[in-house]
């Protein structure tokens, strides 16, 4: 478990460090992506807080409202029908109540008037809601007039202003006499907009409305459960239409999106590339582009609700709330994978070499000449090993043939021939870094040619370290974490990964450089950078694919002393070449030739 989530950590410092090391792509896209976010969330939450603040102030709604309906139209009620209403069982309370709309073309807005016999009003004077005060620009004592349903204008005096908890429900509210609103809509004594009753159990409220229906055939009973439904079907419909405004913008995110992780860059490429030789598995890879696009997506959404929280107490405040207030009227209205790996030590880069020397006890390799230390326990077996390129194509091109041959442990091995012999493409196979056309290659006795590329994977990381001839470095990445990267999948402790990573640093003279960029550094010494991500696993083989290919007399003598101690220390080395430096070398143990794909010599020192 601890290592799965060691394992977790370094691909999440590896993805940090990718997203930095492309700043311009992955700041567009998110950017795009907070944008996104934004007009979603936006969307969604204004509709869950309009929702809640709708149920909240519909909880002391009446269970059940009764309107009279003529011709399909809603009418006047007469006040006689309240005394029938209370005779119905289960009504504890029937009353009347006065409200209705005005258009106020000041405003170019419908305000809610509704008769508060409640309130101690006089016929002239009126309460209206703050929203309204602020639009209107008046307050306490300001006369406001009002057109009444006859012609003549009505005056009002104002005598408050309305401070309930929520404006959504007094936004745009007037409150009046019953004699001011009859005055002022015309309504005949002994009618009613509508009834609102009294129920003894809100849990028969369903069939109370079915009396009153087979009661009063015109009448209309409406449930507090229905305004709730219906506040709930447009609030869904108006998210709806919004979502699907904004349907476009998100598709051509998506293909953006999809675009940038499949369309990968030739630097992307070429890391991933390396990654895998140095021993990730595909899947390592996967799960690191998994936690970017993650890291991307959350720090979108939070970048989004922390500027949605800083917006909420700053000076978009008053504007942000109109509009929320202006929605608020509606509800007003409406009442709203064991045997080919071999263990691995931390510790031995740091100069303790026992594991080494016990991995190799049983071969005669804990120390002497390179003759000594070669023993008749082959290693690496390789029998009528071809691989051929573009097969089947025009352009098909052969680079090995019929490739037999034993390589056995410990000392130097020198791969030489021109350039396209089939040196590097030898050592790939070699590696597991391909795999042959035809042929088989055994590792102790294991099959390796014909195994799934997760074992591959396992047998690179645990049994080769490779050193190739461009470097391969990961750009953007400190001197330290380049040298620990093949073992990230491990997920080993990170202050045992660490200190075994400086261990090697300082055994190659790089500890001044560990915190340096990788591209600012010399030939030798990111040379020697390879090498010691080479060893961070304790490989058995080390592979190196022309290592002096870039290098002067000078540091090429440099890295073949540090090559030369590690095969004095138990490794195999393998190394291709056309340098004659290195392969007249005193430590080189045996020298095969090439050229066109074929083995030409073999010379044993």
């Amino acid at each position: 478990m601890r290592a799965s989530l060691e394992r977790q950590k370094y691909l999440i410092d590896y993805t940090l460090a990718s997203l930095l090391r492309r700043k311009t792509r992955n700041l567009g896209l998110l950017l795009v992506y907070t944008l996104l976010v934004f007009l979603f969330a936006s969307a969604l939450l204004l509709g869950q807080a309009l929702r809640r603040e709708a149920a909240t102030l519909l909880q002391d709604a009446p269970e059940v409202i009764v309107q009279r309906i003529v011709a399909g139209r809603h009418d006047l009620l007469p006040a006689d029908w309240l005394d029938h209403l209370r005779q119905i069982r289960g009504v504890s309370e029937a009353r009347g109540r006065l409200w209705g709309y005005y258009y106020d073309p000041a405003v170019k807005a419908n305000y809610t008037v509704m008769a508060a016999p409640e309130r101690p009003l006089a016929e002239g004077e009126i309460l209206i809601g703050a929203t309204l005060a602020r639009v209107r620009g008046i307050g306490v004592g300001d006369v406001f007039s009002l057109r009444a349903a006859g012609g003549p204008p009505a005056l009002f005096k104002v005598a408050g202003i309305l401070e309930p908890s929520s404006e959504l429900l007094s936004a745009d509210l007037l409150l009046l006499s019953e004699t001011g609103f009859r005055a002022l809509f015309q309504f005949p004594p002994e009618r009613y907009t509508d009834a609102v009753l009294t129920v003894r159990n809100p849990r028969e409220a369903g069939t109370i409305a079915q009396k009153i229906a087979l009661s009063l055939p015109s009448s209309r009973p409406i449930l507090r459960s229905e305004i709730l439904r219906t506040y709930d079907a447009v609030f869904d419909w108006r998210e709806g239409m919004t979502f699907l405004a904004l349907g476009a913008p998100l598709l051509a995110f998506a293909i953006l999106a999809w675009d940038k992780a499949a369309g990968l860059s030739a630097e992307e490429k070429r890391e991933i590339g390396i990654l895998k030789a140095i021993g990730w598995e595909t899947g390592d890879i996967l799960r690191m582009k998994l936690w970017e696009g993650a890291l991307l997506s959350l720090t979108a959404f939070f970048a989004r609700l922390s500027a949605g929280v800083v917006a909420s107490v700053s000076r978009w405040r008053p504007p942000v709330r109109a509009g929320v207030e202006r929605l608020g009227g509606a509800v007003s209205r409406l009442s709203a994978d064991p045997d080919c790996r071999v263990a691995s030590n931390p510790g031995v880069a740091g100069g303790d070499r026992r594991a080494v020397h016990h991995r190799h006890a049983g071969s005669g390799l804990a120390g002497g000449d390179c003759r000594s230390r070669r023993s008749n326990a082959r290693m690496i077996e390789l029998r009528a090993v071809s691989k051929r390129f573009n097969q089947g194509r025009p352009n098909e091109c052969r680079a090995l043939a019929d490739i037999d041959l034993r390589l056995e442990r410990g000392g130097v091995t020198v791969f030489t021939g021109p350039s396209g012999s089939g040196k590097t493409t030898l050592l790939t196979l070699i590696g597991c870094l391909a795999r042959p056309t035809s042929g088989r290659i055994t590792l102790d006795g294991q099959l390796l040619s014909n195994l799934p590329e997760r074992f591959l994977t396992e047998v690179r990381r645990h049994t080769f370290g490779f050193v190739f001839q461009q470097f391969n470095l990961i750009r953007g990445l400190t001197v330290l974490e380049n040298v620990m990267l093949p073992a990230y999948p491990l997920g080993r402790p990170h202050r045992a990964l660490t200190a075994g990573a400086r261990a090697l640093l300082e055994r190659f003279d790089l500890e001044p450089k560990a915190e340096s960029k990788v591209e600012w550094l010399s030939g030798g010494e990111a040379q020697r950078t390879a090498l010691a991500r080479a060893l961070i696993n304790d490989p058995a083989v080390l592979v190196a694919d022309e290592p002096t290919a870039n290098l002067d007399s000078r540091l090429s003598r440099e890295v073949l002393g540090l090559l030369d101690d590690l095969a004095a220390q138990g490794r195999t080395v393998l190394i291709s070449s056309h340098d004659p430096l290195v392969f007249e070398a005193a430590r080189v143990c045996r020298r095969l030739g090439m050229r066109d794909g074929r083995l030409i010599g073999d010379r044993r020192c």
